[in-house]
């Protein structure tokens, strides 16, 4: 390609172009990883930036930023799906055999669907869901596991779906999405392609891949600091198995020991509003009268505790103090 001195002095004075591009459409490039790309896709951008400048025509009407921009992103495009290999291999393509039911393209967003799923993931081929015998089988330590990362996925979709950085209108769609095809389906060669992700939500790419990339970060450090699933990781690690063992009654004990030490300290960290509510609710559900309970303990109290209870109950504005 020969460009004339007119066609060299746009280029460079517009070479900002291929790294304003890189920046705001290339996500991920300031991993130390990806230096060797950096330079790579810069130069594939200045390729596209030249090849602009050589079909320029300034009679249309068209400001050549504009008419570049274009260029640059096929150029770097291109150099993206290509991967900079000189020899592409194709990759292992997972093998289907057991059904499209097996490992389904879009995970749905549902505890129960997650569940059967984790079923079928984490036990032997040979087991099914009922036993010869007609008994159910029993809970293996995969399903725990499945069923904990399904809770951490939930939760990052309500905390990033509220994210402004996340920007436009339809981020709550966008974040459902990407969670559903991409971040619960643990197996890299089941999730859907990114690329189709783009084009199916009509979002951009560095979008979609913020996206993912929030979710990832939420999954990874709500299940870091996640007491049963500790216990989770401890029984995999015993197991000779692994996760297909089946639940033992001693890690069912830690677990439930797991869940209430995080729901107290939960609890004592809520406003006492919220305190109220979980107790009321605690009780109702756990078959108790309120009622009672409020007559259980008020008839242990002495009579100034009392006359303090009393007045609570008849006078709703009243604030409860220390209640000594």
């Amino acid at each position: 390609m020969r460009l004339t001195d007119g066609q060299r002095r746009m280029v460079a004075e517009h070479v900002g172009l291929v790294g304003m591009h890189l920046k705001r459409h290339v996500p991920g490039l300031e991993h130390p990883s990806r230096e060797r790309e950096w330079d790579d896709l810069f130069q594939e951008g200045c390729i596209g930036l030249a090849t602009a400048a050589a079909g320029y025509d300034p009679s249309g009407g068209i400001p050549f930023p504009a008419f570049a921009q274009r260029r640059i992103q096929q150029a770097v495009g291109r150099a993206l799906h290509h991967g900079f290999q000189t020899v592409r291999t194709p990759e292992p393509r997972p093998d289907r055999s057991a059904g499209p039911d097996e490992f389904p393209r879009v995970v749905p967003l549902d505890r129960e669907a997650a569940s059967r799923r984790a079923n079928r993931r984490h036990r032997p081929d040979a087991a099914p869901d009922v036993a010869t015998d007609g008994a159910p089988t029993r809970e293996t330590i995969g399903d725990a596991i499945r069923r904990r990362y399904d809770l951490a996925v939930m939760e990052a979709v309500r905390a990033v779906r509220n994210d402004p950085d996340a920007g436009g209108a339809d981020r709550g769609r966008l974040v459902e999405r990407v969670a559903a095809e991409r971040v619960s389906i643990p197996d890299e060669a089941y999730r859907v392609p990114l690329r189709q992700v783009v084009k199916t939500t009509g979002s951009s790419y560095a979008r979609v891949h913020y996206a993912e990339r929030r979710l990832t970060q939420f999954v990874r450090n709500a299940l870091a600091h996640d007491a049963e699933m500790d216990v989770l990781r401890q029984a995999a690690r015993r197991s000779p198995d692994g996760v297909r063992d089946p639940l033992e009654d001693a890690d069912r004990r830690a677990l439930h020991e797991a869940a209430g030490r995080r729901f107290a300290e939960a609890f004592a960290a809520a406003p006492e509003e919220r305190q109220c509510v979980a107790l009321l609710a605690a009780m109702r559900w756990g078959g108790l009268n309120p009622g009672q309970v409020a007559g259980s303990l008020f008839r242990r109290m002495d009579p100034r505790q009392r006359a303090r209870l009393t007045e609570m109950v008849t006078q709703p504005s009243r604030v409860a103090g220390d209640g000594a």
